[in-house]
């Protein structure tokens, strides 16, 4: 992997996780109800779900496989 592609990679990571985190606070700053709790609650783990599914992208043996997760990632 050349430097081009890390420095793209590092960036891709750190944006996820600032995502994850922001969208960790936007649930933790609105008063808990019962309409809006499972709504935070999807929102989160969709939020979350984008680094995993990109972390799945980077394991995979395949060019077909990355692809595959990379795609998940980008739709969810």
């Amino acid at each position: 992997m050349n430097a081009t592609a890390y420095n793209q990679k590092e960036l891709l990571h750190k944006r996820v996780v600032a995502f994850t985190v922001a969208m960790i606070k936007l649930a933790g700053s609105y008063e808990h109800n019962r309409t809006l709790t499972p709504v935070f609650n999807q929102i989160v783990r969709s939020a979350g779900s984008v680094g995993a599914n990109i972390s799945e992208a980077n394991g995979a043996v395949s060019k077909n496989g990355f692809a595959r997760y990379f795609n998940i990632a980008l739709l969810s």
